[in-house]
């Protein structure tokens, strides 16, 4: 992180103030990426709320197209309603 090498034999002070230095520098860097994330987090959730399609599902679940719903309640049904009920058919 661009940090000058200790000198070897370096008296304490010095090696323990290049010890808090560098522990600063990552608590500076962790709290820049926390803000970074907590941006962009916001920045779906707001997407999302001004999506029509959030209403049907949750944030990050893609949109469903409407004959699929449909497509889904037919398949509910049941089907031998068909074979049960012919009409009479003309005789010859």
């Amino acid at each position: 992180m661009g940090n000058p090498p200790l000198p070897p034999r370096a008296p304490m002070k010095t090696v323990m103030a290049a010890l808090v230095n560098a522990i600063n520098r990552q608590g500076l860097y962790m709290r820049e990426q926390n803000m970074q994330l907590q941006a962009v987090e916001e920045s779906r959730i707001t997407r999302a709320s001004t999506s029509r399609y959030l209403r049907r599902g949750s944030l990050f679940s893609p949109p469903r197209r409407w004959d699929h719903s449909l497509s889904r309640t037919k398949s509910l049904r049941p089907r031998d309603h068909r074979s049960n009920y012919r009409s009479p058919s003309p005789r010859r």
